[in-house]
């Protein structure tokens, strides 16, 4: 039977409502998805895919209200259910990229601080270096597939329009809490060997203090720095891995609120 004009327009608040929460969504992975892709790839990207997980669903759009508060309510809670999924994407790269900061101020790189395209915001090179080998990972295990999985079981586990959910909130927020546990985490193997460095050049410096030893701690700590970094990649790598696998556990936590 081929749909009516009344059908069609009957869907359209509830497309527009699946659209809210895939935009958010996406909105918090890398390119082609969010940010770094054209606005028209993006806009694009997420129409079809709203239209494809909605399709399945299309029976729930009789539940729509089509009232203007109501719709503008139900767009803040597709907006939150969006934010929540996208975040434990975001996690990971956030969690690498602040790994990196650290990192890079341990070793007193710091200062060499470059534009993010992405975002338009500076970022030190060793956080950018690491950022793309997460984004690398996140791709190569199927993070974005995970993602959009996600978002086709949400619209059974919270249908749009009754998706408001005190504890999407909260587990939003421990995610969040959880951001700087994991980038320490990563981080870990070259903060541990950096501790090391500055505490020997601290007692060289104490115990001969006509060398200026200070002189050269910068050079020393850059060097063994890198040194550690590219020995340490493998397990950065594995970390990432980790806890790119964790996304569908963690989605599926929301979900089941």
């Amino acid at each position: 039977m081929n749909p009516t004009l009344d059908d069609l327009v009957r869907l359209v608040p509830y497309v527009i409502l699946v659209s809210v929460r895939v935009g958010v969504a996406l909105a918090s992975l890398p390119a082609p998805f969010g940010s770094g892709a054209p606005n028209q790839v993006r806009a694009a990207l997420g129409l079809f895919l709203s239209i494809a997980i909605a399709i399945p669903h299309a029976r729930e759009a009789d539940a729509i209200v089509l009232d203007p508060f109501w719709l503008g309510g139900a767009a803040i809670g597709e907006a939150l259910v969006g934010a929540a999924i996208g975040l434990t994407a975001r996690l990971c790269l956030a969690a690498t990229e602040a790994a990196g900061e650290v990192v890079s101020g341990s070793m007193g790189l710091g200062f060499a601080q470059t534009v993010d395209p992405t975002t338009g915001s500076e970022t030190s090179v060793v956080a950018k270096a690491l950022m793309q080998l997460a984004v690398l990972g996140f791709f190569a295990m199927g993070g974005h597939h995970a993602i959009i999985a996600g978002l086709a079981r949400s619209l059974d586990a919270a249908p749009p329009g009754m998706a408001w959910n005190g504890a999407i909130a909260t587990s939003t927020v421990d995610m969040a809490g959880d951001l700087v546990a994991v980038g320490l985490r990563i981080a870990s193997p070259v903060m541990g060997t950096m501790l090391i460095v500055q505490l020997g050049v601290a007692l060289v410096s104490r115990a001969a203090p006509r060398l200026q030893v200070f002189s050269i701690s910068f050079a020393v700590a850059a060097s063994v720095g890198l040194l550690t970094l590219f020995v340490a990649i493998p397990a950065m790598a594995e970390a990432i891995a980790v806890h790119t696998r964790e996304i569908p556990t963690r989605i599926a936590e929301i979900l089941s609120l």
